[in-house]
């Protein structure tokens, strides 16, 4: 089986105008407004090569982005849980147990590791919660510095998981837009790189290391549907990427994602 990837060499792409950058220019974001999306070479392993490595993301290192640094907190593979909901059997994700709690250390893991080995020393985040969380972890792991813009209503909990990690705070007062205004504005002025957990697309690779892992639990074939929680829908994405992927090299992959609303990533 060959996990399949669109293009000879790993380039990014505006999903709106089509404009292309190299993965090693310091954006974010196309110019026009748009997000884009990595495209990458043709990766070629197998289920055999796959199992006999650890239990870690980085056991599908030739589905991910070439990387010449690893930044890891031991992130492993995530059980799946069977339980019973309404009647029928589910099997539960538990990414809780990675390394800060979230599944979001997936991405943190990729994009980190991709920004150190860019030689970018300071990045800046905006959230709330377990992203900022993620990012500050892996930020220190990668020593990094980081600065994350919070909403001033934001869980006195999770703001102190955030400080723990050794992250700058700066409580931004109001809606939750002018959190992020206030970072790009920031980052206008300072030139601090966005490690945006929403719009760099090296955090997408590292969260459809879920539906791999879901493929290879259940052996390497989709669940029928699967149900998650979509905020601005970085694990509907990723999850549309992983299994789509998956598709492409021919797993048997029959399964329907979707959600009402994706934030800035509209409708599927």
């Amino acid at each position: 089986m060959a996990l399949e990837h669109s293009c000879m060499e790993p380039v990014m792409r505006c999903s709106g105008c089509g404009q292309r950058y190299g993965t090693d220019e310091r954006v974010w974001r196309c110019a026009c407004g748009g997000a884009l999306d990595l495209l990458l070479p043709d990766p070629h392993i197998s289920p055999d090569l796959i199992q006999r490595r650890p239990a870690q993301l980085w056991r599908y290192s030739e589905a991910l982005p070439p990387l010449t640094h690893r930044v890891s907190l031991g992130e492993s593979m995530t059980p799946l849980i069977p339980s019973n909901l309404h009647g029928r059997t589910v099997w539960l994700k538990c990414d809780y147990l990675l390394p800060t709690g979230s599944y979001k250390d997936r991405g943190a893991a990729i994009l980190l590791s991709h920004l150190k080995a860019m030689g970018v020393r300071r990045v800046v985040e905006d959230s709330s919660g377990n992203a900022a969380a993620s990012l500050a972890a892996y930020a220190a792991r990668a020593d990094m510095d980081i600065e994350v813009f919070c909403p001033a209503s934001a869980s006195p909990g999770k703001l102190a998981q955030i400080k723990l990690y050794g992250a700058k705070l700066r409580l931004i007062e109001g809606p939750r837009q002018r959190t992020t205004e206030a970072l790009e504005a920031h980052v206008a002025a300072t030139g601090d790189f966005y490690a945006s957990h929403l719009w760099h697309p090296y955090f997408l690779e590292g969260i459809k290391t879920m539906a791999f892992e879901i493929a290879e639990q259940n052996a390497w074939r989709a669940p029928e549907a699967i149900i998650c929680p979509v905020g601005a829908g970085s694990i509907l994405l990723g999850l549309h990427k992983g299994f789509s992927e998956l598709a492409r090299a021919g797993a048997s992959v029959v399964t329907g994602i979707a959600g009402d609303r994706w934030g800035r990533h509209g409708r599927v």
